[in-house]
């Protein structure tokens, strides 16, 4: 039973996310990406703030789009949620 268990976490530590670290690729220049995602959230075309605020908070264009809301937290940062529920939590309705 130890030995199963063993095998299975060292099976989990070489691979991320069902995938081997061997497939994992690194991106050469994410500055690249994060100075196109800053110029989407300066910019005054609706969808390049999409392309923003999708590269910023790692969500898909249907929850930006569709199911997600902002809020504000503190100066220079946003709440994020997709989900009604969490948006009533958010809002206190």
């Amino acid at each position: 039973m130890k030995k199963k268990r063993e095998g299975e976490a060292r099976r989990a530590s070489e691979s991320y996310g069902g995938r081997k670290r061997s497939q994992i690729h690194f991106i050469k220049q994410p500055e690249a990406i994060v100075e196109k995602a800053r110029g989407g959230l300066e910019s005054q075309s609706w969808e390049e703030i999409v392309v923003g605020l999708t590269v910023t908070t790692g969500r898909c264009v249907p929850e930006i789009l569709k199911t997600g809301v902002l809020f504000p937290k503190k100066p220079y940062t946003l709440l994020f949620s997709a989900y009604l529920e969490q948006i009533d939590e958010v809002v206190g309705l």
